[in-house]
């Protein structure tokens, strides 16, 4: 055999190997990936409670992992939960399905989905703590929860892998801390 065939055998092995990752990943990955961070920040409860549920204030004003959130929009829907979209550009929207909403105590919301990887399903849940001296003890939890097969595989990625779930977490609470804060958000991004 000569090196060409050689390096041509190595090569195609290689590109089989993400291949193989992502459907190992999909077939064996835990149906559930839970994160859970948190932050004391030196705000009011009432200026981090609006910070919480008014992403379109603070978030992806400086931090390159959050798309721009643009305005507002809240649809109160009678007998099932409130839906808060937020316009994220090019004609889309990021919608939450509001599951828990006590003021100034605890925020909930499940993404509804769309199309893409950003779809997955997930719950995000942020709790609202004092933590003296007028700040905020803030408890931030995401729950992936897969329910096709490249959900799983995405899961498994995004939520274990490379560590991304953390980065993403950390990501929301330094906006939301610099926000609350008074501060930049390019300013507090590690």
């Amino acid at each position: 055999m000569n090196a060409f065939s050689r390096f041509a055998i190595v090569a195609a092995g290689l590109m089989v190997l993400p291949v193989l990752a992502i459907a190992l990943a999909g077939l064996l990955g835990p149906s559930v990936v839970t994160r859970t961070s948190d932050r004391v920040i030196e705000a009011p409860v009432a200026k981090v409670w609006q910070g919480v549920t008014g992403w379109q204030l603070w978030a992806a004003k400086g931090d390159p992992m959050m798309p721009p959130v643009g305005s507002r929009s809240v649809e109160p829907a009678t007998g099932s939960p409130a839906v808060i979209r937020y316009a994220i550009g090019q004609g889309q929207t990021w919608e939450q399905e509001v599951s828990v909403w006590e003021p100034e105590h605890a925020y909930a919301f499940r993404n509804r989905p769309k199309v893409g990887a950003a779809a997955a399903p997930m719950l995000m849940r942020f709790d609202l703590e004092p933590a003296g001296s007028g700040s905020v003890k803030v408890i931030f939890s995401t729950r992936l929860e897969p329910k096709t097969f490249m959900d799983k595989a995405f899961g498994v990625v995004f939520g274990l892998g490379i560590g991304t779930l953390e980065g993403y977490q950390r990501a929301l609470l330094d906006g939301l801390e610099s926000w609350a804060e008074g501060r930049s958000a390019s300013a507090s991004v590690n």
